[in-house]
């Protein structure tokens, strides 16, 4: 792997003669979420209500299966505050960016389209892994990738499936990274790694496999983003800041191992 991304690292290099490519095409420039990179703020309002509507609709449906099941189910008033929760996080976001305006235009700017991406590429990795057999067999490896081959899983297939979905979700990062920069430089990405490591062990994904969500992964991305984003607008030179994320990661790492030993998971 590391030698694979050194190669094509070097080959972009190649390619590109050193330079930087200019990006003119307005459909990769909306991507970046640029000056026409929103979708308005009719379209947002809508499907912010739309996503509330999903998230009533998800509860209801599961107190039904849990009442169809004979699970006993939490009081009513406690699930509609679980729902609450998000439906308030939604609709006060859609709020934040349908008041953000750029000078020069009439309307808010709404939703930016990478947002929309992101939203759309965490739903469908959601339930890739909850609701398939793929997902399943990607968590059984991950735990013991010796009991997973003795039961009948394809682990040599699954691990170059992963790969291949590895690969086209690092080509939508990198499509929308080099549309908010409207340029493709030589050196966008480097050490984004330590960052993808640190999201998602703080969002709970064991380093040995075998456990980790979506969701979990998702908040630990978004609150390196806030360290990383928080450190920029304080001035904090690239060197402490490296230094800080790495601290983070040390830190996670350890409370992951110890939690582990705690609750007697020794994977």
């Amino acid at each position: 792997t590391l030698g694979g991304l050194m190669s094509f690292r070097g080959a972009a290099y190649l390619v590109a003669d050193g330079k930087t490519q200019p990006i003119a095409d307005p459909f990769f420039l909306k991507l970046g979420g640029g000056y026409n990179g929103g979708i308005g703020t009719m379209p947002s309002w809508i499907l912010g209500a739309l996503i509330c509507v999903v998230i009533v609709a998800s509860m209801l449906s599961n107190r039904r299966n849990k009442a169809r099941h004979d699970v006993p189910n939490n009081p009513f008033a406690v699930d509609a505050l679980f729902a609450l929760i998000p439906i308030i996080i939604v609709l006060g976001f859609v709020a934040v960016m349908n008041a953000y305006q750029i000078p020069g235009k009439d309307d808010g700017q709404g939703i930016p389209i990478p947002v929309l991406i992101w939203g759309v590429v965490a739903v469908f990795m959601a339930f890739l892994v909850k609701r398939t057999r793929f997902g399943r067999y990607v968590f059984a490896m991950g735990g013991n990738p010796d009991a997973a081959a003795l039961v009948g899983i394809p682990v040599k297939r699954v691990t170059m499936l992963l790969f291949l979905l590895l690969a086209v979700l690092t080509t939508i990062a990198a499509i929308v990274a080099i549309s908010r920069l409207n340029a493709g430089t030589n050196s966008l990405g480097n050490s984004a790694e330590l960052l993808v490591i640190a999201a998602t062990v703080i969002g709970g994904t064991a380093l040995a496999g075998g456990s980790g969500t979506i969701l979990g992964s998702v908040l630990g991305a978004l609150i390196m983003q806030c360290i990383d984003s928080g450190m920029l607008l304080l001035d904090v030179s690239i060197g402490t800041r490296y230094v800080i994320i790495g601290q983070v990661l040390i830190a996670a790492v350890v409370f992951d191992v110890a939690y582990r030993k705690w609750t007697g998971d020794t994977q």
